[in-house]
This record gives C-alpha cells, structure tokens and sequence, in this order.
C-alpha cells in the first residue's frame, strides 16, 4: 500500500499516520488514498510482519 518514499515520510514526521494521511490526502498525484482507519490498520500489519520503520534512513533520505 505504501511505497518507500512515504515508509520514509512516516519516518521524518515520527510515525505519525494522521500525519502522512493529510499529507497523502492533499497530494494530488496520488488516487485512492486509503482511510485514516485502513492505513492504520496497514502499517500495523507491516510493522508486525517485520518491516522497521528507519528513523535514521530516512533523515538521509529527506
């Protein structure tokens, strides 16, 4: 659902998902912006099954 560049905006705004999602919503390249609630439930799902949300990789990558 998330591509690596918003795994890394995740990371620079500190793992905040309300965050991301209003920063998603007002993007307008992007089509079919998930709910807050799905995204949520998502990013948890990922970051259970092993991803690492990288704070330092992405200070680099900002």
């Amino acid at each position: 659902m998330l591509n690596d560049q918003q795994w890394n905006r995740l990371a620079q705004l500190g793992g905040n998902v309300a965050a991301l999602h209003r920063l998603m919503t007002k993007d307008d390249s992007l089509e079919g912006v998930p709910s807050l609630g799905t995204l949520h439930r998502t990013l948890r799902r990922d970051l259970r099954a092993g991803r690492p949300l990288d704070s330092a990789g992405a200070s680099q990558a900002g």
